[in-house]
Formats: C-alpha cells, sequence, structure tokens
C-alpha cells in the first residue's frame, strides 16, 4: 500500500481557507473594502480594516500554494500507484522532464505539474486545456513560494516603473483577495477531476478532497 501527504496537505487548506474565511468576513461589507478593491479614494482611510485585508491577502496566497502542493501530492500518489517500475516512477515524479523532452510534438507545458499530468495520462492529446491550467495554478504558486526582487524607482507625480528579477509567473498578477478563490477553486477542481478520471479517488487513499465545497461552504 502507498502513502503519502495527501490528506495532511488538504488539512491545511481547509484550515488556512477557514483563516482567509475569518479575515474576510471582517470587512467584506465595508465600504473601504469596496474603495481599496474597486481604486477607489483609499481616504478617509481605516487602518484596522487595512490591516485585516492585509492579512487576508497573505493568508490567500498560502491558500492558493498549498492548493497547488496538494494536486502535485495527488498527482505524484497517482504515478507511484499507476507505474509498475518504482524507478520509473521516481523520475516521473522527481524529474518529470527527463520523460517529456525525449519526446516529440508536445503541447506547451512549462511546470513539474503539467508535466507530470502528461505523463500520468499517457500522453493524452485532448488535455491541452487541463495542462494549461496546471502551468497558470503552478505559475500563482511560485510567486508565493519563490518570491524574486524588484527595482522600484519613483518617477514623480504619482508614478511609478517596476522591474522584476524574474523570467516566470505574471509579474503584473493583482493582489490576491479572498474572492479569488472561487475562480482558482475551480480551476484547482477541473485538475483533480482529471486526475480521478484516470485513477480511481479510492486507489490514492482519499476521497475527502472537494474545492467544490471550500467554493460554496
Amino acid at each position: 500500500m502507498i502513502y503519502s501527504s495527501i490528506q495532511d496537505n488538504w488539512m491545511r487548506v481547509e484550515i488556512m481557507h477557514s483563516v482567509a474565511q475569518s479575515y474576510y468576513e471582517s470587512t467584506h461589507d465595508s465600504d473601504f473594502r469596496e474603495r481599496i478593491i474597486n481604486r477607489g479614494a483609499p481616504f478617509p482611510f481605516d487602518a484596522l480594516q487595512f490591516d485585516t485585508m492585509e492579512k487576508e491577502s497573505c493568508i490567500v496566497g498560502m491558500v492558493m500554494a498549498w492548493c497547488v502542493v496538494t494536486l502535485e501530492s495527488l498527482v505524484n500518489h497517482s504515478l507511484a500507484d499507476i507505474m509498475n517500475n518504482r524507478t520509473a516512477a521516481i523520475v516521473a515524479i522527481e524529474y518529470p522532464g527527463q520523460i517529456t523532452n525525449k519526446l516529440r510534438n508536445l503541447p506547451k507545458m512549462s511546470s513539474d505539474l503539467s508535466k507530470k499530468l502528461f505523463i500520468l495520462s499517457d500522453s493524452d492529446e485532448n488535455n491541452s486545456h487541463i495542462l494549461s491550467l496546471a502551468d497558470e495554478l503552478s505559475d500563482t504558486r511560485n510567486l508565493v513560494v519563490h518570491d524574486k526582487p524588484f527595482n522600484y524607482t519613483d518617477l514623480g507625480d504619482g508614478e511609478v516603473a517596476l522591474e522584476h528579477y524574474r523570467a516566470r509567473g505574471d509579474s503584473s498578477k493583482k493582489i490576491p483577495r479572498y474572492e479569488d478563490l472561487d475562480d482558482f477553486y475551480e480551476k484547482c477542481e477541473q485538475i483533480k477531476s482529471y486526475i480521478f478520471s484516470i485513477i480511481k479517488s479510492d486507489a490514492v487513499g482519499i476521497d475527502v478532497i472537494s474545492f467544490t465545497a471550500l467554493k460554496n461552504g
């Protein structure tokens, strides 16, 4: 029987989601939040609500990052379960590019998650949307856990110039808010459902992962 940290990772997601929700509920119906999110006038300024929204944003970023960690652990477990050769499974889990780089006419894949999904699906030619979602979610995770510096230049008159020290990820991505989790969870659910279309949920010993439940909770 193969074991992994899927359940522990999912529990972390649920706990962090609960924290993010509590911060959101503290400000969700306030005029200040409405103005900040919609780039309205920041004054009158509410320091307490601003601090709460900053904490919410930090937790939401952690939720997003750990959702992708959970998907990674799910696909890793699935690869270990479905591949008969232990050495081949290790290569697929640790170095998926070593496998995909040897193949031709591949769809665009920039993340290890998308490459692992491609391997798990046995080179499914109809999963380009899923692979694109995997790359998008991985970029979001990387913006949180692989933060890169940036150069800030004040141009005067309220104008600034930012030069990012990164080659991957969307450096212009907005501050994550609790409201962004609905769309994010929907994308995660699509990846999870795709994995479970290949391997039965009971084969990996978990059937409680539901990003939809978090979205509707």
